[in-house]
């Protein structure tokens, strides 16, 4: 039985070494967030456009999205009735973020749409558990889902 579980603990061990992204740690993904949006509006500005101010409710919404994608993998727009850029494994740097959803013309031109006042960002993360014997891991099982939601 010990070799069977020494086993298991090397393929989980391995298996994370192997296949795990880089998930930021509680707090990081607030940090990631803000500073994407601040690089949308480091863009907005050099357009000549009125900068988003960061909303609190919108930043609820897309962090419940963005979770609810990451637990479901459900890959789609939200029911809100807002402008919205989803994005799926690009959420371990606000740079990748940012450059992903840029480097495509219709959520770059969410991001720079005119009429827009308001925003955030949420991102959100899937992670499980694996208990061995006594010893209890957490594994990334997705790398990121993330939503920019603007009105």
């Amino acid at each position: 039985m010990g070799r069977f579980i020494l086993f298991i603990l090397l393929f989980v061990t391995l298996w994370m070494v192997f296949t795990t992204v880089n998930v930021p740690e509680p707090g990081e993904t607030e940090a990631i967030s803000r500073q994407t949006f601040e690089l949308i509006n480091q863009e907005r500005k050099q357009a000549g456009l009125t900068p988003l101010i960061w909303d609190s409710t919108l930043e609820k919404l897309a962090i419940a999205h963005s979770q609810y994608m990451a637990d479901t993998g459900d890959f789609r727009h939200s029911e809100y009735d807002y402008t919205e850029n989803v994005a799926k494994g690009a959420c371990s740097t606000s740079e990748e973020l940012y450059e992903l959803w840029r480097s495509s013309p219709l959520h770059h031109a969410n991001m720079m749409n005119k009429s827009l006042r308001y925003g955030a960002i949420g991102i959100g993360y899937k992670l499980t558990n694996i208990t061995v014997g006594s010893i209890n891991v957490t594994i990334d099982i997705s790398n990121g889902y993330a939503t920019f939601i603007a009105r």
